[in-house]
């Protein structure tokens, strides 16, 4: 997942920001946004309200169409 990120990262990082968490070593950020499985996909909106989760591997393409459905990125 950590490369799929990457990849959307430097497509649309105009348009969206992306973090990205391990467990290893981000337990706070876990504990916030209340991932207990990996992977976990959390899309928040700009004031940081959620607006999608997906628990388990997605591809590129698949978070790329959901990021699109919720007109975050456009091509």
């Amino acid at each position: 997942m950590a490369q799929v990120l990457g990849e959307l990262e430097s497509k649309y990082g105009s348009q969206i920001s992306v973090q990205y968490y391990s467990n290893d070593t981000d337990e706070p950020m876990f504990k916030q946004y209340r991932v207990t499985l990996v992977p976990t996909l959390v899309i928040l909106s700009s004031s940081g309200s959620e607006l999608y989760r997906h628990v388990g591997a997605l591809s590129k393409e698949e978070v790329v169409s959901t990021l699109k459905r919720l007109n975050l990125v456009r091509d």
